[in-house]
């Protein structure tokens, strides 16, 4: 019997590198997908815009489940803990929509940020889990960051304009961190295509009401963009997904806080938007304290 080949060293690394870069183009993709509020010149009501990017998501979702084995193979045994689920979810993207919309984008992406600090809180809180005193001092970091980022602007002192578009990223941020753990407990026994599903088509059920008592006429062009938003979003779920299966998740997970960079990118190239230092300095808090807190242990749960 001949000896096992040795294994590539460079392998490994190539691997990390292709996950590095799956993450991150879809951190790109959605750092755009948030963008198209103000794209719209803010005429389309948040609401509205995740609810087509929810229609036509949950139609490529349903087409996707059709081709892989068909739509009933992904029915859940759980459909109420997806309603909670897609409901966060909709304040969450609903919140990010407006935040976006109505305050610069790169301030916008960098209050999203704290969603990872509010994970900590709501796993101690909801999951029982046990934290260190440094996950807590990384979590009082990233609240420091986004601190800093909404008092630069004097938004602290100012409850309208930019005050209001801060209050609701942190509520979005809020709304996400819980749908994360929602997705937590759902993904234990549940396939992506079924996550992913559902979420899309019950969220579309949710804001159908409020998009209806919000709607106004679109323009052709208006339309095929905010439908476009839902296949771009499943394809950056694949991507994201695919980033995973291929890189440790330890690796990967700081790279979801380049999420601030490509949204200052993209503010400054479609609305020449220029983040301020205080920006840059809360955002800089944030990463430090989400990256801390990726790799410190995983908790375990409380007896």
């Amino acid at each position: 019997m001949s000896a096992p080949s040795p294994a590539d060293p460079h392998r490994a690394p190539a691997k990390e590198a292709s996950g590095i870069l799956w993450v991150l183009t879809q951190t790109a993709m959605f750092a755009f997908i948030f963008t198209a509020g103000k794209l719209l010149d803010g005429s389309v009501h948040a609401i509205q815009i995740m609810f087509v990017r929810y229609l036509s998501g949950f139609v490529t979702m349903v087409v996707v489940a059709q081709a892989y084995g068909g739509v009933w193979r992904y029915r859940s045994p759980r459909p109420w803990r997806h309603v909670l689920r897609a409901g966060l979810g909709a304040c969450g993207g609903v919140s990010a929509f407006y935040a976006a919309t109505y305050m610069p984008i790169a301030d916008a992406a960098a209050i999203g940020l704290l969603k990872g600090m509010l994970v900590v809180i709501l796993a101690v809180l909801l999951l029982r889990e046990a934290v260190t005193g440094q996950h807590w001092l990384a979590a009082a970091l990233c609240a420091a960051g986004g601190f800093v980022v909404i008092w630069g602007k004097g938004a602290g002192l100012d409850f309208g304009g930019y005050g209001t578009a801060a209050g609701i990223a942190v509520l979005g941020a809020g709304a996400m961190a819980m749908e994360t753990i929602c997705i937590r407990v759902l993904a234990a026994s549940e396939p992506p295509i079924t996550l992913t599903m559902y979420v899309s088509g019950l969220g579309s059920l949710i804001l159908l009401t409020p998009a209806v008592l919000v709607w106004e006429a679109l323009s052709w062009p208006a339309l095929l963009f905010l439908v476009g938003l839902g296949p771009i979003a499943v394809l950056g779920q694949y991507f994201n997904v695919r980033g995973y299966q291929i890189a440790p998740a330890s690796l990967l997970a700081p790279v979801g806080y380049a999420n601030v960079i490509f949204a200052a990118a993209w503010g400054y190239l479609l609305f020449t938007e220029v983040p301020g230092l205080m920006t840059w300095i809360g955002s800089a808090l944030i990463v430090a304290g989400g990256v801390w807190l990726s790799r410190l242990p995983t908790a375990k749960s409380l007896s």
